[in-house]
């Protein structure tokens, strides 16, 4: 199978803090040979683990991160590495983000760019240089928020708002969303993940993003 969803680390490591990555590639019918994603960022996740395990990191679990690992550990691997001229000294464009930019600008016009990266997001969207690749990804960009937004569609609000409170420190936006206690309503939720929405398309546009079903 082709690839049709490029997930980055941001991504990635939040959707396993959370122990929901398996439930949003099955919300968004995605087998993980459909996934791409950098060849780096299994090293990058043992990094942290390592860290992680000597006290020097804390705000993912060293639970988290093996989730994490495991996951890249199936995913396809993506082996052509991209031109990437476009990214060259650009503030807040990091290699790996640029890959995936790139990749998926140039794969099917139905693949998707999953990334909860916003300094990247804005980034893309102001660089004249990478005015090519921000046109071509137009519509198939699916924000942290906007998944978070689609599983509680599909899968509920309840276990979403459980994983969320188990993993306070993951995200502090997302848990300020679900309220001090973690207790407020779907609707007001609902209304929190827009309102951060909103504010990634002041920064990129109305169209760039992918509002998913």
């Amino acid at each position: 199978m082709s690839i049709v969803a490029f997930f980055d680390n941001d991504i990635v490591l939040k959707l396993s803090e959370y122990n929901l990555i398996h439930e949003a590639c099955a919300t968004l019918r995605l087998s993980p040979m459909q996934i791409g994603v950098v060849p780096s960022s299994v090293n990058v996740f043992r990094d942290m683990h390592s860290k992680t395990s000597k006290g020097k990191l804390n705000k993912y679990s060293l639970v988290g991160i093996d989730r994490a690992i495991s996951f890249v550990e199936s995913t396809q691997p993506t082996v052509n590495y991209p031109n990437l001229d476009w990214s060259l000294d650009l503030d807040n464009i990091d290699i790996g983000e640029a890959q995936l930019a790139t990749w998926a600008a140039e794969s099917t016009t139905a693949s998707l760019l999953l990334t909860g990266d916003k300094r990247f997001m804005k980034a893309i969207a102001i660089h004249q240089e990478a005015n090519d690749i921000f046109s071509q990804l137009t519509g198939r960009v699916v924000c942290f928020e906007e998944l978070v937004k689609h599983l509680i569609k599909h899968i509920g609000i309840d276990i979403v708002r459980k994983c969320v409170t188990n993993s306070p420190n993951c995200d502090g936006a997302l848990s300020l969303v679900f309220g001090n206690r973690f207790d407020l309503p779907e609707s007001q939720v609902i209304d929190g993940l827009d309102s951060m929405i909103q504010d990634i398309i002041k920064e990129v546009g109305a169209t760039w993003l992918k509002c998913l079903s």
